[in-house]
């Protein structure tokens, strides 16, 4: 195979040239062990359905390479890529034709999170989304076009522009963006006119859009609701083609008959017909492909081009009314509609940079491209400049001399220079476009000052004098308020904000010890940014709402900017400009070489400075659920699927709720509840008015009205009435979380199960059961460690019979083995019902004819209460839930996305629901229709129990919470007891709550080992565990006596040396001190035993501890051997130090590793132990 070095994406194909016209691509990351590939697909995707194996041509990339978006121009034989990691476009030119390739750079994005393009085949133009920046552009591919032939067609009321799709016969392109965190589909003309949203509720997340021209449909794939849809070029009949659980499907093309995908986590690229989702073409790979494109001419017919006869000067689009001429970034369409003529020499969006003489721009596009373009100057012959301001109408530029100490302007395009106000010390400048005002402070007077920059002769008004120097002015033209910050560099800096006419007053917005830097007010997100102790922060302009977003580089940071989806800022005293993603949160360092310091920065461009906030920006428009912009100032509010818009056109309200006769359906991916009437023939469904997150089941209890239900993501039970009021948490998991509920309506218990994701050892299914009394929950294990399940997922209860039956599924062993047991309801007498059941889930029950159906991978599935099984309906569709009634059966699955009807005698089909593309993943169903429950005489009046009246097949068991037992009435509860938590040596399980009946297990320090008869322990009704505390860490054996005798030997030589040579000083030392006095042998046998310690940080500190030993250590010697500061403390302070004649190479076994104090002194450092001087 060739090598080759990457030059602006030069590759070549390995393998073969191709042979066909047609062609299905894909392409590759590249890995530790792969590059980066194109793989191509020879054929239609008809063709290849009917190989029985297919082989790609493989486009090879060097290492690095990461395509991620297609597009392609069949007619002109030329291929279009994106790649990730140069955030460049390129082109391959007779892509069948060739097999050594060169691939040409057409445009370079500034980001490349979400970047999409596609291309107008008739016009030539291509399309793509930046979905950092939030704008869309058109580049001109004419044969005669210019390099910079780019137009930024939209970037308002837009946030994060994704996937993108057109069709330049009718002249539309679509796109998809998340807007003030709402998920929608748009479509405008190809010229950028006629703007509007046409799917806007039920979307999560989309992974991409295809137009199919001759159906004018468009197709989308939803990563999260693991789906592929479709609707008309208007959004109306809306469909889901495919859904499949757990895939998350990502590109997607289509041709005549098929809709082609991605799957990013299985890593498949699938194919299926369009009309039935009947599979053509399946394959794996061992990584995930990015990017999709069906090269085929039928897909792109050619048609009459709207723009031949415009005669445009730059260039043209096709638009539904016929076409539209267009004009390059920079310039504007004249009053012929041919003609451009340019605004002035500025980019149109621009970073506008000063050092002390000059002042320049870079192009946001090219703010992030490789290589790093360097800004262009326009402004020179300054002096001592630093911030800068612009109104980007009247296109002046407004800017502090710090030689002159004044504020100053010049107009970009005339170059004429004023100066406006003499100033002090400026420390921050920032600008009021819609009240035409220059604020800025000033260290040396701590003033904050105005200028209004729109009268003949400009005078400064003093706005506040504030306590501590101000710094970092900047302004929220919108609502009308300042920020700025106060006391820089001092214990007391807060941020501070007042009204722009300082009628409101001064305001501590934020208040910190920490160091307060670099301020900005973001105008599009309605947010303060600020840099606090070397992290970016932001809030509400209350102050509410603190995030921190990312620790940024250690320099001080001086000024900031905060530009979309983007974070821009400089340093004192450097020639760098650093740039974040608010998205990726990737930092990028860019030094302009010969630029000197930078010492100031602002934005140009006009579609920030609008005179009005966009419509949905501020309190999202007004609008309870959805905002969708009309225009730049209108907007027009929806609301989300089962709800309905109000009279006020700003509320929604679902209508009232159902009481009688009717499914409650959870969604599990819009976190919704629904109601579905049983009493109408076509029923709609309802939605609660409250709100929940992700919840799996619900069920209703119409004895005391409280509906119930459990949350995947908080691990929650909770309660509500029907309307939505009363909400109340009931019960909080830690590491297990809550799955499927059963209420036993004559007792009022709720009985519920739980599953673990984890380790096999560690994750088997427990069922329990609750009773709320006077609004506090009792809660009861009954099921838990048995074997039978680890995901227990269908439950029910038969009062009458006293009998609890769950379905679960074992993983434990070499395969998943599927079961419906059956219990008493007080948890005893476990025996299996039905075995061999693939993946059982949901249980209902016919009272009436004691009959169990469960839900399952085969389909619908019955048996006695004997365990004599049957099948009522056969699905492969890996159903979920079930309930019955008197005639039918209601069930849904994991890919069914309803909730469908049968006959319960004969299992056919009864039609009652249309297509319902909005409702997400419904997983559990719950029937309410009047008919009674049988229930137990037994527990009439909670059968005279204290908490828990649990039916048993004679009678019934009183039962009390965990930790709590029976006293010997039986009926009473007494006292909780449980076990104390901590061992010595060792620590117990965290997952361990010391309960009477509760198995858990333990580690042990270092130096200690397990107590091998007891590897778990649990908790007795006395509150003890049925081993002793003391007797599970056991210390570990000292080494063997053979082992030990060279080094006892050894020691007690060196010990026989160390004592000759102590005598021999000794001695000497007397004979030296026979000639002191008296009185200091006196003062010297009084400080026989020392009081004062001095530590490695030169602090001493009085000990006053009669008889203590004290370690003296001199300083940096505790750093040199890595010794604890907390081992220099006395005793009473640390149970025990080291000994003050040894440093030890292991501390004492109460400190081992598990302390979270310790830090072992000789770690790699010394290997035997250090005297202590």
């Amino acid at each position: 195979m060739a090598e080759f070095g990457y030059v602006l994406g030069l590759l070549l194909v390995t393998l073969t040239e191709l042979s066909a016209q047609e062609a299905l691509i894909t392409g590759f990351q590249s890995s530790v062990v792969k590059n980066g590939s194109l793989y191509t697909y020879q054929g239609t995707v008809d063709q290849l359905s009917k190989q029985t194996t297919i082989v790609p041509v493989i486009t090879h990339f060097n290492t690095g390479v990461t395509i991620t978006s297609l597009t392609s121009d069949p007619e002109n034989d030329v291929l279009f890529f994106y790649e990730y990691f140069t955030q460049t476009i390129y082109q391959i030119s007779d892509f069948t034709s060739l097999n050594v390739y060169q691939a040409s750079p057409v445009h370079a994005v500034s980001s490349s999170l979400n970047t999409n393009i596609a291309f107008d085949w008739i016009t030539r133009n291509l399309y793509c989304t930046d979905g950092i920046l939030g704008w869309i552009l058109v580049i001109h591919m004419g044969a005669t076009r210019e390099v910079d032939m780019v137009r930024i067609l939209l970037d308002t009321n837009m946030e994060s522009p994704g996937a993108i799709t057109v069709d330049p016969k009718e002249g539309y392109m679509f796109w998809s963006d998340i807007y003030k965190g709402s998920p929608r589909i748009e479509r405008a003309y190809l010229s950028g006119e006629r703007r509007e949203v046409i799917v806007s509720t039920s979307l999560l997340i989309i992974g991409d859009v295809s137009a199919d021209v001759q159906e004018r449909r468009i197709y989308w794939t939803d990563r999260m609701r693991n789906t592929i849809e479709s609707c008309m070029y208007d959004g109306q009949q809306r469909e889901i083609i495919h859904r499949r659980n757990n895939y998350v499907f990502s590109d997607i093309m289509t041709d005549l008959a098929h809709v082609c995908v991605t799957e990013e986590y299985q890593n498949i690229l699938l194919c299926m017909y369009k009309s039935s989702a009947e599979y053509v073409l399946l394959e794996r790979y061992d990584r995930q492909p990015y990017g999709l494109e069906v090269f085929d001419k039928s897909r792109k017919p050619s048609s009459t081009d709207k723009c031949a006869p415009k005669s445009c000067q730059h260039f043209c689009a096709p638009t539904p009314a016929g076409a539209t001429c267009l004009c390059k970034n920079g310039y504007t369409l004249q009053g012929d509609e041919k003609s451009c003529i340019a605004d002035h020499d500025l980019p149109v969006k621009g970073l506008l940079l000063g050092n002390s003489t000059h002042v320049c721009v870079i192009d946001f596009l090219n703010l992030e491209s490789l290589p790093f373009k360097a800004p262009t100057c326009f402004i020179d012959n300054l002096q001592d400049t630093i911030f800068l301001s612009v109104d980007v109408t009247s296109m002046d530029l407004f800017f502090a001399d710090k030689r002159t100490r004044s504020l100053n302007s010049i107009n970009i395009q005339t170059r004429i220079r004023k100066q406006l106000v003499n100033t002090g010390i400026v420390s921050g400048l920032g600008y009021d476009w819609v009240g035409q005002n220059l604020y800025w402070t000033e260290a040396d007077t701590r003033k904050v000052k105005l200028v209004s920059v729109s009268v003949a002769t400009p005078m400064s008004i003093d706005l506040v004098l504030s306590t501590l120097s101000p710094s970092d002015v900047t302004i929220d033209p919108h609502g009308r308020m300042i920020y700025w910050i106060s006391g820089l560099g001092t214990p007391q800096n807060t941020i501070q904000g007042m009204s722009t006419d300082g009628g409101t007053g001064q305001t501590t917005i934020v208040s910190s010890g920490n160091e307060l830097t670099a301020l900005f007010y973001d105008t599009m997100g309605n947010r303060i940014f600020w840099v606090e102790g070397g992290t970016l922060k932001s809030s509400l302009g209350s102050g509410s709402d603190i995030t921190t977003l990312k620790a940024l580089a250690t320099q001080q940071h001086s000024q900031l900017i905060i530009y979309k989806m983007y974070a821009v800022w400089i340093s004192f005293a450097s020639s760098q400009i650093h740039t974040m993603s608010m998205v990726t949160k990737q930092l990028l360092n860019r030094a302009i070489d010969g630029f000197g310091d930078v010492t100031g920065m602002t934005i140009f461009d006009e579609t920030i400075q609008s005179q009005q906030p966009e419509p949905c920006s501020v309190l999202n428009g007004g609008c309870t659920h959805i905002c969708i912009p009309t225009s730049n100032t209108g907007r027009r509010c929806a609301c989300t699927f089962g709800f309905t818009l109000q009279l006020d056109q700003k509320s929604c309200k679902s209508k009232p709720p159902l009481t009688n006769n009717f499914l409650l359906v959870p969604d599990l991916n819009h976190a919704r509840l629904y109601q579905l009437s049983l009493d109408t023939i076509m029923p709609q469904f309802l939605a609660l008015d409250l709100q929940v997150d992700r919840p799996v089941d619900a069920v209703y209890d119409p004895v005391n009205l409280y509906m119930y239900w459990t949350e995947a993501n908080l691990k929650v039970i909770k309660r509500s009435k029907l309307d939505g009021t009363e909400v109340q948490t009931l019960l909080t998991f830690s590491q297990e979380y809550p799955e499927r509920l059963a209420i036993d309506f004559s007792t009022g218990n709720l009985f519920y199960t739980t599953s673990v994701v984890g380790d096999t050892a560690s994750r088997d299914g427990k069922v329990g059961v609750l009773r709320i009394i006077q609004d506090q929950t009792f809660n009861k294990v009954l099921i838990k460690d048995e074997g039978t399940a680890d995901f227990i997922q269908g439950l029910l209860v038969f009062p009458k019979n006293g009998l609890l039956i769950w379905s679960g599924t074992d993983y434990d062993g070499p395969k998943s083995v599927g079961a419906i047991h059956k219990s008493f309801m007080d948890g005893s007498a476990i025996t299996l019902l039905v075995s061999d059941v693939n993946h059982p889930k949901g249980l209902t029950m016919d009272y009436e004819t004691g009959r169990v159906y469960w839900a399952s991978g085969d389909g619908v599935e019955y048996s006695d209460l004997s365990g004599n099984k049957g099948t009522l309906v056969k699905s492969s569709e890996m159903l979920t839930d079930l309930v019955v009634t008197s005639n039918v059966i209601y069930y849904t699955g994991r890919n069914t996305r309803k909730v469908i009807k049968i006959d319960k005698s004969t299992g056919a089909n009864i039609h009652w629901l249309d297509n319902t593309p909005e409702v997400g993943s419904v997983f559990s169903i719950d029937i309410y229709n009047g008919q009674q429950q049988p229930a137990n005489a037994a527990c009439t009046n909670n059968g005279l129990c204290d908490v828990f009246c649990l039916p048993t097949l004679t009678g019934k068991t009183c039962g009390c919470q965990d930790g709590v037992y029976l006293q010997q009435d039986k009926r009473t509860c007494g006292s909780t007891v449980t076990c104390d938590t901590t061992i010595p040596n060792g620590l117990i399980s965290s997952f361990c709550t010391g309960i009477v009946a509760e198995t858990c297990t333990y580690q042990c320090n270092s130096g200690y080992h397990k107590n091998v008869d007891h590897s778990t322990i649990t908790c007795l009704s006395v509150g003890a565990w049925t081993t002793l505390q003391t007797s599970l860490c056991l210390a570990d054996s000292p080494p063997s006596a053979v082992s030990i005798i060279p080094v006892i030997a050894g020691a007690v030589g060196a010990v026989i040396f160390i004592f000759i040579v102590i005598v021999i000083v000794v001695c000497l030392w007397k004979r030296k001190r026979k000639a002191q006095t008296f009185q200091e042998s006196m003062y010297m046998s009084s400080m026989s035993r020392p009081t004062v310690v001095q530590n490695q940080y030169g602090m001493s500190q009085d000990i006053n501890i009669s008889g203590a030993q004290v370690v003296v250590t001199p300083p940096g010697y505790v750093d040199e051997n890595k010794i604890n500061a907390a081992y220099l403390h006395p005793p009473e302070q640390r149970a025990r130090c080291p000994s003050p004649d040894r440093v030890y190479t292991e501390l004492p076994h109460a400190y081992s590793q598990a302390d979270p104090n310790y830090i072992h002194p000789m770690e790699n450092e010394h290997d035997e132990a250090q005297p202590n001087p």
